[in-house]
């Protein structure tokens, strides 16, 4: 009888995949979420799957992953952010993977490392530690869960290794508070010295901690766990702590009278035996047996790390929660779909376009306007003037087109068309035997764009009134709240978002109105219907739930499906999976979505979260990655969800520890309680303050069919520049990384056209330079905050920098005005590219 982990994952379809199911399967969605790898130093589909997939499943330990961040770090040139070539690459001594215990050692003598040594060391730790968070882990006791509470809801079943982030800001603290568990961590990964790390590299001496329970502890006999305690609370009179429990945690911590987990058990079981009798309880805590128990130590701020040991016992400790260093990177691009599954055009700014990838511009732009043809292309949602009502187009080419897209006149002219907006988007599924990389999978209506008048959005055919989700700080959101803040930085390991959902609404009640059942036994007979096995768990995934809203819930039949069964196309009656008979379902995959996002400090709790498209999902990733690029302090963000009607239960406010199946059914709001309404989302508003004052607006369609890769290129780049715009040394660092992507692929691309373009003239070796240039001072950030603006205005930054023109109203970069010898060689690599 012993406890086992299990690494899985959760696919497109919010269906869990274990790690020792189909490895080419797992290797074809692993590969999914990180594009990036395919084709950079050998590795593709076939190297995955032998070096990493095929590795973990025998033996899952973070050293595989280290490995690939390895190669792929050795084998990428031009990181951005990272001021680096083949000569200044960290020198680094054989890395082998499966060595027992395994070391990464950085070989040069620079005592302590250099920044750029740190930053590279962080780069490839960081990616490593992305990877690793494509899995999460379950603790199962002989194949069977383990089980809290009388709902036996599944605990340890979502929870996430800890990576190498963590590891090391777990290391870096004082040794007196956390001296045996800085003793356990140092034999899972070593961080003595940074420049030798070392790796147990045994499964057994893994560390295991969750997000959503972080605080908490169970004691665990078996299967079952047979008490809570939710460790930050037990000194805190405010929340009636419990003192003795307290000192066991604390004693435990200290390591000398309790020293393992299975002495903190039998202590329980001894005073448990005890019944309340405080001198025997003492006794048995070694304290002076007619005293009062002295509180001391600190109890703020630990969580449980699990792990198996090598005889299949449970172990954990307690210790300091600390988040890791993060992932960022392009990884979240990867879930967009593919621009090859489309006709695709752009027009607007030229430079943006090609700094951040786009392809050459199409000349011929007829299918824009051709309404009602078969080569047709639809405008999609990136941002554009619809949010800057007074920064019109001039009277030319996209005026015309920007018109007669709008059905009416140009504009009056205000502003140039380089001002504002940066790029138009227009795309068409291609068809025919083309496969989609996202549901849905035979093509996706015309995207949703968003126009004026705004206060439209929040109904459904200017009647039906959406329910407003918001996560928007303090108080009334209302002009002068300060929103949000965007920390740019993790809360918390990342929970599973389905049990999160599952856990807060299986145990609670209707409100009379809408019925007075409870919902897990109406989701259960709504799973019953839809498949086989009828039984639906204890998770609750997206597209699930919002299937059952469609076609159980009676507010939203009501007030919107039979009243305006058009304004939701994204719902249709198909085959349920079951078989038989034809149901209500969602047409795309659905996810849980943050609203303040996970990478700011969004937590993994109920009010956090909203039904809405991956699509939508991806859009509101494009957004947060843009805002996070400059990590400027002063942002703030209000992000709205509106909500279809629907039905609402009652909750009392604490998510985690809720236990409403006591509470009546009610007609009124009952004393304390507050009012949760299913969110399945219909509509979103994700607004960004700078100081208060607002610099960016974007409604986006919650239950969208399709977001491509190029889309979030353009989302990306738009919120990265006018979050930067307001602060003046965002602003140098985004123009500067904006001419550098510009140069950086220009010199590329005229060394691959053939025959080559001939850049080798002198006048090309200042441009040749300021990339290089500008990412070394970006490195010198960490010890000089202006290090980019003081590369940029003077020499020999300055020299180049200036040779760009920005509109000094609107900080575009104006794409008439490319320097010379620049210029002319960029029109002749841009008809060549058009060419083939």
């Amino acid at each position: 009888m012993t406890y086992s982990v299990y690494p899985y994952y959760n696919d497109a379809n919010y269906s869990t995949v274990y790690l020792y199911d189909d490895a080419d399967r797992i290797t074809a969605d692993f590969l999914t979420s990180f594009p990036e790898l395919d084709g950079v130093g050998g590795m593709n589909a076939a190297y995955i799957k032998t070096n990493l997939i095929q590795k973990i499943a025998v033996k899952f330990v973070p050293s595989y992953f280290l490995k690939i961040a390895i190669n792929y770090y050795q084998n990428t040139q031009d990181i951005e952010d990272l001021a680096e070539t083949n000569a200044t690459k960290l020198s680094l001594a054989a890395f082998d993977p499966d060595a027992n215990p395994c070391k990464l050692t950085i070989t040069s003598a620079a005592n302590p490392m250099t920044d750029l040594e740190r930053a590279q060391l962080e780069f490839i730790l960081s990616f490593a530690d992305r990877m690793l968070g494509f899995f999460l882990f379950g603790f199962w006791f002989d194949d069977t869960e383990i089980a809290y509470g009388k709902d036996k809801n599944q605990i340890l079943g979502n929870l996430s290794i800890l990576n190498f982030g963590g590891s090391y800001n777990l290391y870096q603290l004082p040794n007196a508070e956390i001296a045996n568990f800085k003793a356990r961590l140092a034999q899972y990964i070593d961080f003595t010295n940074p420049k030798d790390i070392v790796l147990g590299n045994q499964a057994h001496l893994n560390l295991f901690a969750s997000g959503v329970d972080q605080g908490s502890l169970y004691l665990i006999n078996q299967n079952q766990a047979t008490s809570k305690y939710n460790i930050k609370s037990l000194m805190t009179p405010r929340y009636q702590g419990d003192v003795t429990a307290a000192i066991v945690f604390l004693q435990w911590i200290d390591g000398r009278t309790i020293k393992s987990y299975q002495d903190l058990l039998s202590t329980f079981k001894l005073i448990q035996e005890a019944a309340g009798k405080q001198e025997q309880i003492n006794k048995i805590l070694g304290l002076n047996p007619y005293s009062p128990p002295p509180l001391y130590g600190n109890l703020t701020n630990k969580t449980s790390y699990y792990w198996v040991d090598q005889a299949g016992a449970l172990g954990v400790i307690l210790g300091r929660f600390i988040p890791g260093l993060g992932g960022g990177g392009v990884g979240g691009r990867g879930r967009a779909d593919s621009p090859s599954e489309n006709i695709f055009l752009w027009n607007g700014n030229k430079i943006v376009a090609y700094a951040i990838g786009l392809p050459p511009e199409v000349e011929d732009k007829s299918a824009i306007v051709a309404f009602g043809k078969a080569n047709q292309v639809f405008k999609t949602n990136t941002p554009s003037a619809t949010y800057e009502p007074d920064a019109w187009l001039k009277n030319g080419e996209d005026a015309k087109l920007y018109g007669i897209i709008k059905k009416k006149t140009t504009p009056v002219i205000e502003k140039s068309s380089n001002k504002f907006p940066l790029l138009f988007y227009f795309k068409k599924f291609k068809g025919n035997d083309v496969k989609r990389k996202n549901k849905p999978f035979i093509g996706f209506d015309p995207p949703r764009v968003f126009e004026l008048p705004l206060k439209d959005f929040k109904y459904i055919d200017k009647t039906a009134k959406l329910i407003k989700k918001k996560m928007k700080g303090d108080g009334d959101a209302k002009v002068g709240t300060p929103g949000v803040v965007l920390n740019h930085r993790q809360s918390m390991e990342r929970e599973n978002a389905g049990t999160v959902m599952g856990k807060f609404l299986f145990n609670k009640k209707f409100q009379k109105d809408g019925g007075g059942s409870d919902v897990k036994t109406e989701y259960t007979a709504y799973f019953a219907a839809n498949y086989n096995p009828p039984d639906p768990g204890s998770s609750l995934p997206a597209t699930d739930f919002v299937n059952y809203v469609a076609q159980k819930d009676s507010v939203t039949d009501a007030q919107i499906l039979k009243k305006f069964p058009k304004a939701t196309p994204y719902l249709k009656n198909t085959v349920v999976p079951k078989g038989g008979v034809q149901a209500l379902q969602v047409i795309t995959d659905q996810e849980w979505c943050h609203l303040y996002g996970h990478g700011d400090g969004g937590p993994d709790i109920p009010e956090n979260f909203v039904s809405g498209s991956k699509h939508c999902n991806t859009e509101q990733l494009a957004i947060e990655t843009g805002q996070r690029k400059r990590k400027i302090d002063g942002l703030t963000a209000k992000v709205t969800a509106y909500m279809l009607p629907a039905r609402t239960v009652w909750y009392s406010g604490s998510t985690s520890e809720d236990e409403p199946a006591s509470q009546p059914d009610a007609k009124a709001k009952p004393k304390d309680l507050q009012e949760f309404a299913m969110p399945v989302a219909h509509m979103m508003r994700y607004k960004v303050y700078h100081n208060k004052r607002k610099v960016f607006d974007h409604w986006y369609d919650a239950q969208s069919q399709s977001f491509d890769y190029n889309e979030f290129l353009i989302l990306e780049e738009f919120v990265d520049w006018k979050v930067s715009f307001l602060d003046e040394l965002a602003k140098y660092e985004y123009n500067a990384s904006l001419i550098s992507r510009f140069l950086e692929r220009f010199f590329k691309d005229c060394a691959k056209v053939a025959p080559p373009i001939d850049c080798s003239a002198a006048s090309f070796t200042p441009f040749k330079n300021f990339p290089s240039g500008y990412k070394t001072s970006k490195q010198k950030k960490k010890t000089a905050a202006d290090a980019v603006k003081t590369y940029v205005t003077t020499d020999p930054g300055k020299a180049i920098y200036d040779l760009f023109k920005f509109d000094d109203e609107s900080g575009v970069i104006l794409d008439d005005a490319i320097p010379a010898p620049i210029k002319a060689a960029f029109t002749q690599l841009m008809n060549k590219m058009r060419a083939g």
